[in-house]
């Protein structure tokens, strides 16, 4: 059985909320031990890429915690109409706490300074991809996300 392409992205979309959150510990087990959470895949369609893997470290999750950014990088590993598996979905979480609200939402707008969550959410795409963000968009990789997240994905 397949998944259409939009539901399977707005359910990454909304799944991304309920992961990392802020209470503590959470953020650095990630580091150190993302299978111990019980939560690296999605029902056969998805395995959540470890935040090892990517090379995102604790200094970057402390910086997103301070700026209220989160996202993560799933690979698809089922069968989603017209996505192959094997592509990396990468997945900004839109505005959940108080911090967005004073550092998120002028990304939005174009407004990319470094108070905001713009260079968290670009670095994490070139920590994903292997590519800034202006040498144009990687091969295999869909960006995407709810609310705040799709203003982050226009900073990029």
């Amino acid at each position: 059985m397949t998944i259409s392409k939009n539901l399977f992205l707005s359910i990454l979309s909304m799944d991304v909320y309920n992961r990392g959150n802020s209470e503590a510990g959470i953020w650095d087990q990630r580091i150190d031990d993302p299978d111990g959470l019980g939560f690296d895949a999605i029902d056969g369609f998805v395995n959540i890429k470890p935040f090892s893997s990517i090379n995102v470290s604790v200094e970057d999750l402390d910086s997103w915690k301070n700026s209220g950014f989160f996202a993560l990088a799933y690979e698809v590993t089922g069968a989603v109409d017209g996505i192959e598996p094997g592509t990396t979905v990468i997945v900004y979480r839109g505005t959940n706490d108080a911090p967005d609200y004073t550092r998120g939402w002028t990304v939005g707008s174009g407004a990319v300074f470094d108070w905001t969550q713009a260079p968290d959410a670009l670095s994490f795409y070139q920590k994903v991809t292997g590519k800034h963000y202006s040498e144009g968009p990687a091969d295999g990789t869909i960006v995407t996300g709810h609310s705040l997240g799709s203003g982050l994905i226009a900073s990029r």
